[in-house]
């Protein structure tokens, strides 16, 4: 199927609208790859920090028992 005989909005050749549009689309996948890293790197931060919390209470406890 070539692409003259398809059915599409817009001309991806030669029309401004199609350019902009695909560059809407790239920066907003870039956009969502960052959000999504910074919530994953957010998320394992706090398991690291809530992990290291819970090392500091058990040594303290094994003080207090000793």
């Amino acid at each position: 199927m070539r692409l003259d005989s398809r059915r599409m909005p817009l001309d991806p050749k030669s029309s401004l609208q199609y350019q902009l549009g695909y560059v809407y689309q790239m920066t907003s996948i870039y956009i969502s790859a960052l959000l999504f890293f910074a919530v994953d790197s957010t998320t394992l931060s706090m398991i690291m920090f809530g992990c290291a919390q819970l090392e500091i209470i058990i040594n303290k406890l094994e003080k207090v028992g000793s």
